[in-house]
């Protein structure tokens, strides 16, 4: 785990009581933006950003970080959906018929998973982050419910017939997530 900055944390126990004091002022817009807000964050990471020389895992975040947490746990159905819509409006075939009928189920699953998430992310959870003024990171929920997605696919992965060639390689698709969300 990232240990938060002391100018960050600082700043944010503060907004957190401004929160508050606004709140019970009955301004909400002001209160919402308060506890949002993060200008040190911002700034530190932009100068971060600029002074930190380029590395190979820095490269993925930066390219990466708006797919992976932007698709959330859909993004542990890229691997089948990327062929499904190849297959849909090309003539390349990624999959055999057979494999269909074990992937669609799970793409299924997760799209509707992925639908819910959402709905409870910002229908509730990062509504509640400014009504209770509550410090919560949005990468973590999504961090958290990408895995669950994950462990889901792998374990309908594991009671397919044909085999653990699919699986082998899924394996790897997850050990990449893994390694590009933990650096």
């Amino acid at each position: 785990l990232q240990r938060t900055d002391s100018e960050v944390l600082q700043y944010k126990l503060e907004s957190r009581e401004k929160c508050i004091a606004l709140l019970q002022q009955e301004k909400y817009v002001d209160a919402e933006y308060q506890i949002k807000s993060n200008p040190i964050g911002k700034q530190k990471a932009l100068d971060f950003q600029r002074d930190a020389r380029m590395t190979v895992g820095r490269f993925f975040i930066t390219l990466g970080n708006p797919l992976l947490f932007g698709f959330g746990p859909l993004f542990s159905v890229l691997p089948f959906i990327i062929p499904l819509l190849l297959s849909s409006f090309t003539k390349i075939n990624l999959f055999k018929p057979s494999m269909w009928s074990t992937v669609m189920p799970i793409i299924n699953t997760i799209t509707i998973y992925t639908v819910i998430i959402f709905i409870i992310f910002y229908g509730f959870v990062d509504n509640s982050r400014f009504e209770s003024c509550t410090l919560f990171s949005g990468h973590w929920f999504m961090f958290v419910s990408t895995h669950y997605a994950f462990v889901t696919v792998l374990v309908h992965l594991s009671t397919a017939d044909w085999g653990g060639s699919l699986m082998t390689w899924y394996m790897g698709w997850f050990g990449l997530y893994e390694a590009v969300v933990s650096t």
